[in-house]
């Protein structure tokens, strides 16, 4: 580690939630943002998996089972907890799940549930879904951020006549995407986004 980082080792799992799921931390006015510690850390490059709570509103009352919302959320990433009034049946009407995401992977909007062709489709809401950006490895931007700066750059250059940069992806072409910015481009589980019955591997 370095001057910048602190490992936090938790006797009790409810307590490493409780810290990760605060997100930011302010400690004698300083922030601290908190992230789960993987094999892969790098200290120059924040992690792409986050926690986030996830609805799913209009769900039918007998699944509101933590196994059965576990395997729903399994879609979406690793589940991690379920909500106190999920647990208690106190609102009804929607399920809420925490799950840890990958920013950069691929954030369905909804899933089916059932077997074969008998069952239906769940729309999932994403709650505070924090953006990542794969240029410089952060999380709170999207790689937009740069597209947009680079814009207004090149628009000044222009003017006095000096070369343009551009942003290059990892391939070296051109990009104009938002990187791992994932509210920009969800995507929908068993793919397409039509509201046909899926195939056998869509199925929970």
């Amino acid at each position: 580690m370095d001057q910048r980082h602190v490992l936090i080792r938790f006797k009790l799992e409810e307590d490493f939630y409780r810290c990760w799921l605060w997100g930011l931390w302010m400690i004698q006015e300083f922030p601290m943002r908190v992230f789960k510690w993987a094999p892969d850390f790098k200290l120059h490059a924040e992690s792409s998996h986050a926690p986030v709570w996830i609805g799913l509103e209009g769900l039918l009352v007998h699944f509101f089972d933590k196994v059965a919302l576990f395997s729903i959320a399994s879609v979406i990433g690793v589940p991690l907890k379920i909500d106190v009034a999920t647990a208690t049946l106190a609102h009804p009407t929607v399920a809420r799940i925490c799950v840890d995401v990958d920013l950069c992977g691929e954030l369905p909007q909804r899933v089916w549930i059932g077997i074969a062709n008998d069952g239906f489709w769940q729309y999932i809401e994403h709650e505070n879904l924090p953006s990542y950006c794969a240029h410089c490895r952060k999380q709170g931007h999207g790689r937009d951020i740069y597209r947009k700066l680079l814009l207004v750059q090149a628009k000044s250059r222009e003017e006095v006549g000096e070369q343009v940069p551009v942003l290059h992806d990892n391939k070296g072409v051109a990009a104009g995407s938002t990187g791992c910015d994932r509210r920009a481009s969800p995507v929908r589980a068993g793919g397409g986004g039509s509201d046909t019955t899926p195939g056998q591997n869509d199925n929970l």
